[in-house]
């Protein structure tokens, strides 16, 4: 990650978290990042700032976004935040307004996005590609107490050692061609995953993806409902028909609707899913 961050390379198309506790090392692992990248080419925006009208124009000009603060207003728009960092981490065009200047500039921002953070960012995601272009890593021991108030200045006079670190992390990476996922990363984008959709979960647990199967969709929609209130999850969908939209696209469009006929009516089913049985309790 150190290496790949250090370089213009976009190509890998991923951005980066830790997750650990206070006092865990991340402002450290931060800190130390940018001195090795070079503060002028990095910047700090808010989680907020990304879904904002000019909140990008900061990220003009610079290789490295550092993220730390994830609280998100009532107001902020999440949908824009997360269809931003799509934009910026698939290397598509992004509209920057600039304040006091007409017009937007638009082109392809070479910046990454590394995220310091105790909690996981709230934000929808009900196709899962956010996720997927996620690479995640914790920390698991706070230093609370036993902090080392010399770390960074011990840190700093090691920075030629730790780019020659770097520059192998990323030969190494070169030579695979892709980030390894730990297991422990995977379990992360998986608790990610369900926060970021309820139906990622659903489908996991109460569903089956088969291209025989055959189910009403009423039947679909009551189970998800008892399955939102069974855990006490957030009620996100007041009516059935936005379920069913972003269920074809959590399913990642392997289920398709038909109308067969039952005692002379056409019922809607899902044609390509099975419910599975539950437990009672």
């Amino acid at each position: 990650m150190f290496g790949y961050l250090l370089t213009p390379d976009t190509s890998m198309q991923k951005f980066f978290m830790i997750l650990g506790p206070t006092r865990g090392g991340k402002g450290v692992i931060t800190k130390t990042l940018t001195s090795l990248v070079g503060k002028r080419s990095v910047c700090s925006p808010k989680l907020a700032d990304l879904g904002l009208r000019f909140g990008l124009e900061a990220t003009l000009g610079k290789s490295l976004a550092t993220v730390a603060d994830m609280r998100i207003g009532a107001k902020s728009d999440r949908q824009d935040i997360v269809g931003n960092i799509l934009r910026i981490v698939g290397e598509d065009d992004v509209d920057v307004e600039r304040k006091n200047i007409g017009g937007a500039w638009t082109g392809k921002l070479d910046i990454r996005i590394f995220i310091a953070s105790n909690m996981m960012p709230p934000l929808p995601d009900v196709s899962g590609a956010l996720i997927a272009r996620l690479i995640t890593l914790t920390t698991q021991r706070s230093f609370v107490g036993q902090e080392d108030p010399a770390l960074g200045k011990t840190l700093q006079d090691e920075l030629p050692g730790i780019l020659n670190w770097s520059i192998e992390g990323w030969r190494r990476l070169h030579e695979h061609g892709r980030f390894t996922a730990t297991a422990e990363s995977k379990l992360v984008a998986e608790k990610m995953a369900d926060l970021a959709s309820p139906l990622n979960a659903f489908l996991r647990e109460c569903c089956e993806l088969d291209p025989e199967a055959k189910t009403p969709r009423d039947d679909v929609w009551r189970a998800y409902d008892q399955f939102v209130l069974m855990r006490d999850l957030p009620v996100v969908y007041s009516a059935s028909n936005y379920f069913h939209r972003d269920l074809e696209v959590a399913a990642q469009h392997r289920i398709t609707e038909f109308r067969p006929r039952v005692n002379g009516k056409q019922v809607k089913h899902w044609k390509g899913l099975r419910l599975l049985p539950q437990d009672d309790d």
